[in-house]
């Protein structure tokens, strides 16, 4: 699925570019376009619907990577005496398991969260790769201090993903779902 590099209809750019370029300190000259000067009133962008879903989507990894850095906990504490009587001789297999999922999480949600932050759409409107890339990673460290493993709990970053595609229903003229209303009349 392509995502578009320009601004729907209604929609802010996701990073102006002239702002990136300030922030690195370079000349537009330096290497790439100013977007004002080729592209008045738009910039890279990211779909509002496909920023919540891939959001949603690093929320579930972060879940996902939580798990399994708590079954390392348990694994290190009395616990592993259940764990051992669950697993048996598997034990240590698990354990590593469980470890060599919270890195494939965290890297599934860095992936996640680059296309959510718009870091592809930066780069296809010129911004430089490595400049998209480490603005991307300093967007992704501040998200994990705030909805990382350890963090906050998987109840608190379902809530925030569920707020943010609402959100994104809202602003591109869904209407949200109705659940949980009855009617105060009898069905007839």
């Amino acid at each position: 699925m392509a995502l578009s590099t320009q601004p729907g209809q209604g929609q802010e750019a996701l990073f102006g570019i002239e702002t990136v370029v300030a922030s690195a300190n370079q000349s537009p000259q330096g290497g790439f376009a100013d977007a004002t000067e080729h592209f008045p009133g738009e910039g890279a962008a990211v779909n509002i619907q496909d920023r919540a879903r891939y959001l949603g989507l690093v929320m579930r990894d972060l879940n996902a990577a939580s798990s399994r850095a708590g079954f390392q906990q348990a694994a290190a504490s009395p616990y592993r005496a259940g764990i051992e009587r669950r697993y048996g001789s598997a034990t240590e297999d698990v354990v590593d398991g469980a470890e060599r999922n919270i890195d494939a999480n965290i890297l599934r949600a860095k992936k996640n969260f680059a296309i959510a932050s718009g870091m592809y759409s930066l780069i296809a409107a010129g911004v430089p790769a490595e400049q998209a890339r480490s603005s991307t990673a300093a967007l992704f460290r501040a998200f994990t201090a705030e909805y990382g493993v350890g963090r906050t709990t998987g109840q608190v970053r379902n809530k925030v993903a569920k707020n943010i595609q609402k959100s994104a229903d809202i602003i591109s003229g869904k209407k949200p779902a109705r659940r949980g209303r009855r009617s105060s009349t009898p069905a007839a």
